[in-house]
Order: structure tokens, then C-alpha cells, then sequence
């Protein structure tokens, strides 16, 4: 099945004009959803922000009104149950920190951090349980992974000790020492243990996967064996690079002791491993900071995240309430639900965006777009009632939308571009998504851009991927022609920014009267609970901004009370002028 899979999706590639390269068709098979005889592995994501971590560990705080622990709140959700996770870290020996401050999640990335005090060791028990309750949630298969293993100096080495499934460092060999033993602590034989080399889904990646001849659980000893310091930390596990301190800027700032140390170069995958868990809701994990045991008043960090694409070879799992199934031969063939424009005052679980356009904002009320141009669709923070000078430069996200009608005429407005900004991105910069045409393998029905540049789909998989997700449905863009509305999705992109999941669909659709159009459906999930944890309302239409003008026809279409006229004078460049009216947003 996986072959015919793959098989299948080299032609649809060749069909429309992506590089038919078999590697990374299989990559982007992994990055769908998963046959059901296919193992997945859960989507494991740390979030920052004071919703999203808190720390108590040992009753050292500083969140001392909590619980005595480390929780990671909001961090996946198991796809069989369809129970939001958290991640849960409880010492069941003496923690000793100098620096309790530092537990919870590293400023702007989605990077687990505990601190230790140098000269001491605490043993732990790691568990994922529901969200916001102790109750233990059983796993199929879930990986994490440490980064960072390193020392000041081989007195003061780290050492991991983690009882796990299968264990996973990079082909050409670590910067670290390992050992195996079985779970109680004696050690195991080279012949108890097997060993494979597998390539993992970041392009060019091989690990090696060691695992228990016979199944079960066995521990493993990690010893870390060169030094490192702040400045060659990773900021994002699946983006892991080599960091020459001659060349870096941040290994050249104090502290002063960088200056004799300009020689060093640290691969940081390297220095990295990850483990597996099977069936498992929990495991046991001993940190010891310093083999020598001398306490110096520092601390030593170690770092964790979810399964990196640097270490993992199997296909993430689908997000239940955003992933759809492949599981047959065909994209399903659905019919647009009717224009309306009753107000609802329920919030929706998600704003989105669709068809010729019904949009539904964060508060549930449910509108058409009729007006061409282009509208901002979200802003973080919303633009509040004072003077241009007193707002950000530039904000934390930001959704442009550009409609356009089909066929030249006052009618079929739909989606034809989608730029999503803002500082949550980093160097990412603006990720632009459009479409145009009539059919999936025509000319310009993929658009995609990064910070200017047109790329391809292959290559912005690549480059995106620690926020985004590129995903090929089966059998694209063969729909019938009838008297009813029908589409199909011939390829979709998930972003997750910040704590928010959006989601941009490339469709199309059969229209009553015989004609055809490519458009974007844009979907967007947890804009609540990002816009809660900034501390920020949500502007934009599909936030709480008034959408009146985008409700109503522009005076091009002056008359005409059902169609819309949409020569678009956006040339389809990353900075495009706002029509008069529209909300004033700058990229």
C-alpha cells in the first residue's frame, strides 16, 4: 500500500509540474495523514507563555501557588482519544536549582528547559496526562528529544539516564558517550540489543534506531563528552545547523571566556539524541549535572522537544479536528454549504474563510465577502483607537486576504491570495499562498513565496518546516461537472504560529454554470487561546474589526446586489496596494 501510495503521488507530482523526485514524494507522504496500518507518531509541541508552563518543581517555584511540578500545558493531543495532552515533570528525589526562573519553555521557541544545580542529580518521572488533570493518558508511540548535551568541562558532564522503547542518535556517531542497561540497572549484553540505520524525514538525515532484541523496555546512559556553551544552544530541533564560534555573532558578546574558544565547532545534531515510547504514558528520567558532584552555585540546563525531523523516520500523526484521512483512492467530493448571512452569537471553535467567500469570525458570526481587493483578515495586536505613532511597526501576526472574481464579472467572488506576516515568524519572514487558473495542473494554481521569493512546493516544505506543514491529497482535481457545486483540495499548507493552527487549502471547484476556478479556503484554530496567552484582542474580519464593507459590493458593482466585478489591480507582488476602504495594514 505505501508503495502504491508513493507510486501515485510521483504522477500526480508529474501532473502538476512538481519535481518528481521519489525522496521527497516520500517526504511529503510523511507528512500526510496516516493509512491505518501505518504507525504514526503523536505531534509533540512545547508552547511558551504563562498559559502554557508553569513551574513548581521540588516547591522551588516560582510558580509557588501550583502544584509541586513542572507542567507543559496544551501540548498535542492524542490522536486515537482525541484528549488534549499535557507533559508533566515531578521529581521523586530532592530537586536542587539555583535558578528555578529558567524552567518552563525558552523565550521564542517551542523548547523545553529544567535547570539543575551543578553538582547534584534528581530523578524524575516524565507522564502525559488530559489537560489540566492528573489522569493518565496511554500513548501508541510518542518521541522526544534532548539537544545540547554538553559540557564546561568533563568534571562537570552531564549525564541522562532514561528508561524508553528505541533509541536514536545521528549515523556518523554523536559528541557523546552511551550506555545500555536494563531496567534494573544492569548492564546488557551487545548481543540483547539490535540496531538499525533509517532515514529520517529531514532530507539527507540517517539515524541509527537501537532497540531491545525481542521488544520491552532497557535504560539508557547518555554521557555527554565535549564542551559547548549559551551561544551554540539550538533555538529549533528540526533546524538543527553546525556553529562555527569564529563566525557566529552571539559566540563573539560576552562573556569574555567565548574569546578562548573561537576554534570550537559544534555540529548540533550531534549532540542531540532521542527515545521512543510505546504504549506508555510515562517514564522514569535521572538528570545529573556534574559527574564530579561538586556543587558550584550554577546550574546546568537540559533542553527537550518533541520528535524532531532530524531524528524521526515515521509519519506524524493526524490532529483529529484539523486532519483529513486518506483512506480512499479519491479526495471527497462535497457541496458548498448555502449563502447566509445570519449573525450567530456562539463563538466557533475557528474562523475561517471558504467558498465564494463565507467567512466566520472568532465569535461566530457568519458573513459573505462580496468586495474585491484586498482585506486584512487577522491582526495580533487588533488596532486600537489611537494615533498611527503609539502602534507596534510591525505586528506579532498578520493575514492578508486578496478576492477576485471568476470569469470578469460582478460574480463568484473567491480567495485567490493569502499572505500571513508578523514577528512570530522570525526570519521566515512573509509566507505568501495563492492560486489562479481552472484546473490544479494549470499554470500559476500553486503559488507559494518566502520573504520574497517564489518557490515551489518541495522547496517550501524544506524551508518552512518549523512552522509549516505541506500536504499532496490523493487523486487532485478530477471532479465532475454538474448542476451541483462541487470541490476537491488539491494541496494544503498547516502553520502553526505561536499556539494558533492555520490552515490553507488550495481547491477546485465546478461551478453550476460549467466553468472552473482554483481558490483558497483559509482556516485558522486557537486564536483564542493565542490571543489569551499575549494578552491581546484580535483585529482583523475574521477577528473582532467591523466587516460591513467587506459585506458589501464595491462601486464597480454598483446595481448588481448578488455579483461582483473583480478586475483586481494587484499584480500578485508581496506588497500590494490596499484598495480605498479597505483597512490600512502594512507587510
Amino acid at each position: 500500500m505505501l508503495r502504491a501510495a508513493i507510486l501515485g503521488l510521483v504522477s500526480e507530482a508529474a501532473a502538476m509540474k512538481l519535481h518528481p523526485d521519489l525522496s521527497l514524494v516520500t517526504d511529503v507522504l510523511a507528512r500526510q495523514g496516516t493509512p491505518e496500518n501505518l504507525t504514526c507518531v503523536e505531534d509533540i509541541t512545547f508552547h511558551g507563555g504563562q498559559n502554557h508552563a508553569y513551574s513548581n518543581l521540588g516547591g522551588l517555584g516560582p510558580d509557588t501557588d501550583k502544584p509541586k511540578e513542572l507542567r507543559y500545558r496544551s501540548i498535542g493531543v492524542d490522536h486515537k482519544s482525541g484528549s488534549e495532552l499535557d507533559l508533566v515533570v515531578k521529581n521523586d528525589t530532592r530537586y536542587q536549582t539555583s535558578n528555578p526562573q529558567y524552567n518552563g519553555v525558552s523565550a521564542g521557541t517551542h523548547v523545553g528547559q529544567i535547570s539543575c544545580a551543578m553538582g547534584t542529580d534528581v530523578v524524575t518521572t516524565v507522564s502525559f496526562v488530559e489537560h489540566d488533570t492528573d489522569t493518565p493518558v496511554t500513548l501508541d508511540l510518542v518521541k522526544l528529544t534532548f539537544c545540547d548535551v554538553d559540557h564546561f568541562s568533563l568534571a562537570r558532564a552531564e549525564i541522562y539516564t532514561v528508561d524508553v522503547d528505541a533509541f536514536y542518535i545521528v549515523s556518523e556517531g554523536p559528541d557523546f558517550t552511551y550506555e545500555f542497561k536494563d531496567l534494573d540497572g544492569n548492564e546488557l549484553a551487545e548481543s540483547a540489543m539490535g540496531v538499525e540505520t533509517v532515514a529520517a524525514l529531514h532530507a539527507g538525515r540517517f539515524v541509527k534506531r537501537y532497540f531491545k532484541q525481542g521488544g520491552g523496555q532497557f535504560r539508557v546512559k547518555v554521557t555527554s563528552g565535549a564542551q559547548g556553551f549559551g551561544c551554540d544552544n539550538p533555538k529549533d530541533f528540526s533546524d538543527l545547523t553546525i556553529i562555527a564560534y569564529n563566525e557566529t555573532e552571539q559566540c563573539q558578546a560576552p562573556p569574555d571566556y567565548y574569546a578562548n574558544h573561537q576554534d570550537l565547532v559544534v555540529d548540533q545534531a550531534k549532540r542531540c539524541f532521542a527515545f521512543e515510547l510505546k504504549n506508555s504514558f510515562s517514564t522514569r528520567l535521572v538528570f545529573q549535572a556534574g559527574q564530579d558532584g561538586v556543587q558550584t552555585g550554577k546550574s546546568r540546563n537540559m533542553i527537550i522537544s518533541g520528535a524532531s525531523t532530524f531524528f524521526n523516520h515515521e509519519t506524524p500523526c493526524p490532529t483529529p479536528s484539523t486532519t483529513m484521512p486518506l483512506t480512499t483512492t479519491e479526495a471527497p467530493i462535497t457541496t458548498d454549504e448555502p449563502d447566509t448571512t445570519t449573525e450567530a452569537g456562539t463563538p466557533a471553535p475557528s474562523a475561517s474563510i471558504t467558498g465564494d467567500p463565507h467567512a466566520t469570525n472568532v465569535d461566530g458570526q457568519r458573513f459573505n465577502v462580496v468586495r474585491a481587493g484586498t482585506h486584512e483578515l487577522l491582526r495580533l495586536p487588533r488596532l486600537s483607537r489611537v494615533p498611527a505613532a503609539a502602534e507596534p511597526a510591525e505586528p506579532l501576526v498578520q493575514v492578508l486576504g486578496r478576492v477576485e472574481a471568476a470569469q470578469g464579472s460582478c460574480a463568484l467572488p473567491f480567495v485567490r491570495e493569502v499572505l500571513v506576516a508578523g514577528r512570530l515568524l522570525g526570519s521566515l519572514g512573509t509566507l505568501r499562498f495563492g492560486t489562479s487558473g481552472g484546473a490544479p495542473g494549470a499554470d500559476g494554481a500553486i503559488l507559494l513565496g518566502l520573504n520574497g521569493s517564489e518557490v515551489g512546493p518541495e522547496e517550501f516544505a524544506r524551508r518552512a518546516e518549523s512552522v509549516a506543514t505541506v500536504r499532496v491529497p490523493q487523486q487532485p482535481g478530477r471532479g465532475s461537472v454538474g448542476s451541483n457545486i462541487r470541490r476537491r483540495t488539491f494541496l494544503s499548507v498547516q502553520l502553526h504560529v505561536g499556539h494558533a493552527k492555520m490552515s490553507i487549502g488550495w481547491v477546485h471547484r465546478s461551478v453550476p454554470n460549467g466553468a472552473m476556478v482554483n481558490h483558497l479556503n483559509f482556516d485558522v484554530s486557537n486564536l483564542r487561546q493565542l490571543s489569551k496567552e499575549l494578552g491581546m484582542d484580535i483585529g482583523g474580519i475574521l477577528g473582532r474589526d467591523d466587516h460591513a464593507l467587506a459585506t458589501t459590493p464595491g462601486p464597480e458593482c454598483a446595481g448588481h446586489t448578488a455579483d461582483l466585478h473583480a478586475t483586481s489591480s494587484w499584480s500578485g507582488g508581496l506588497t500590494p496596494p490596499l484598495p480605498a476602504g479597505s483597512i490600512s495594514a502594512s507587510l
